[in-house]
């Protein structure tokens, strides 16, 4: 059963794309610290397949504190594509999916897209929340169409890390 494909992965295929996630979880996490921020990241917890992959889903893939101590929950996102802080060639860019953003019991206060050259990063805050509009579109990676949260690039600050 391990083998047969959930949402076009198999569950071999999901965790690989998870261990790789969680590499850009720990270069944002030591991009932050390096700031002077405390920071945490859940353990990573893999499940033994995929008809109980629900049961360990994360509810954030990193938070840190600011210097008030207030947090801040993370989501963080490793794009395959190139960007600087000036160059985004789309009109808009994809916040979440709906599902991965509607199965969370607590919402992230900003999602961070990496650069996939991990130099710069989109980051989106929540204060556009109410801008964020639905859209389907065809997921190369699943194999199908599904529906995302975008948001104009008007709305996103690209920085350089």
């Amino acid at each position: 059963m391990k083998n047969i494909p959930y949402l076009g992965l198999t569950h071999d295929q999901f965790v690989k794309r998870l261990k790789e996630s969680q590499k850009a979880v720990y270069f944002l996490r030591d991009y932050i610290e390096s700031k002077g921020f405390k920071t945490y990241v859940p353990e990573l917890r893999i499940a033994p397949n995929q008809e109980v992959r629900a049961d360990y889903s994360d509810e954030i893939d990193l938070m840190f504190y600011r210097k008030n101590g207030d947090e801040v929950r993370v989501e963080v996102k490793q794009l395959s594509n190139y960007f600087n802080e000036t160059n985004w060639k789309y009109n808009s860019i994809i916040v979440n999916s709906i599902t991965g953003y509607n199965s969370k019991e607590i919402k992230p206060d900003v999602h961070v897209c990496l650069s996939k050259c991990r130099k710069f990063a989109a980051v989106i805050d929540n204060s556009n929340l109410d801008k964020w509009y639905l859209k389907t579109v065809y997921d190369r990676v699943k194999k199908r169409d599904l529906k995302f949260y975008f948001l104009d690039k008007k709305y996103v600050k690209f920085v350089k890390l």
